[in-house]
């Protein structure tokens, strides 16, 4: 789960211009994270692909959101 949730993490950010398809992939990526962390591992799984994926995914929705906000406010504007 936890290399999930990193490459679905590195996806958003890399799509973040395209902020539907980011918030999708870093939504995911979240969930996968959250679900890596939490999920009793065996002793030589280490959790930091999940924490990375959960830093990188909320980064990436972070991201998007603010896209989103750019691009929609001056179009409201203009109507």
């Amino acid at each position: 789960m936890g290399v999930a949730s990193l490459i679905l993490g590195i996806c958003g950010f890399l799509f973040s211009c395209v902020p539907c398809l980011s918030q999708i992939l870093s939504l995911l990526g979240f969930i996968f994270g959250i679900i890596g962390t939490v999920r009793k591992t065996s002793e030589n799984d280490s959790k930091g692909c999940a924490i990375a994926g959960l830093i990188l995914s909320s980064i990436a929705m972070i991201t998007s959101i603010f896209v989103s906000i750019v691009w929609v406010v001056p179009y409201l504007m203009s109507i």
